[in-house]
């Protein structure tokens, strides 16, 4: 699939403002067997896709949602109950949740990612700025096709791992870190930029992974911390 690193993906990605969506076609070939988590996954990907694309909803909120319904699937995930993924999918409802204080994500999730292997000289100094700049004004629209666009490719990796949360997470943390990073350099490289280091690395992408399940500071708490500030 395209990635957003190359310029001419990215200006696909971010020439419109239109909720970005994706062809789907058959073909007479005989269907190949599917890994059967997919049976679940797929449902509830549509389902968390179609929770960023509820417009009349703030992003800050759509966001949010995306990570309390990929943690509810996660408990399934966890107890082998893949069957029960399509139900959750189909009858999921956002309860309120408590969350404790704390300070957030960022800039402690700049400096996550600035110790990541970096691709170009100049990567380290555009995140070192970020952490002093605010987050610039982007257009909801623009995020949200960046968050669809992590959620359509990440989402189903849990079929390797089993774990959704942690890609549910690796989701939001790029669309808010794009944010940060358009203070220092603007959205369109900032997108560009990021998957470039980020996406290009098996090693960086695994690093992220871990750092969801073992750093306090990146926990789901964390996120929503983040989200509701």
């Amino acid at each position: 699939s395209l990635c957003a690193s190359c310029p001419a993906a990215c200006d696909l990605l971010l020439g419109s403002t239109a909720p970005l969506s994706f062809l789907e076609r058959e073909t007479a070939e005989p269907e190949e067997p599917g890994d059967p988590w997919l049976c679940g996954l797929l449902p509830l990907r549509e389902r968390m896709l179609r929770e960023l694309a509820d417009r009349p909803r703030p992003l800050q909120e759509r966001l949010e949602a995306f990570l309390l319904l990929a943690a509810e699937a996660q408990i399934l995930l966890d107890e082998d109950r893949t069957e029960d993924l399509a139900v959750l999918a189909a009858d999921w409802k956002k309860q309120e949740t408590a969350v404790p204080p704390g300070p957030g994500l960022f800039p402690h999730a700049l400096r996550v990612l600035s110790k990541l292997e970096a691709l170009d000289g100049d990567w380290r100094e555009l995140l070192h700025r970020a952490e002093e700049a605010p987050p610039a004004a982007v257009p909801e629209t623009l995020l949200e096709r960046l968050g669809t666009y992590f959620a359509f490719r990440y989402l189903l990796k849990a079929v390797n791992d089993g774990d959704l949360l942690g890609q549910a997470q690796f989701c939001v943390l790029m669309v808010l870190t794009a944010q940060r990073l358009t203070a220092v350099c603007g959205f369109w490289e900032a997108v560009r930029r990021l998957c470039c280091e980020v996406e290009h690395s098996e090693e960086n992408l695994e690093a992220l992974r871990l750092a969801f399940l073992r750093d306090a500071a990146l926990s789901p708490g964390a996120f929503l911390c983040q989200l509701r500030s």
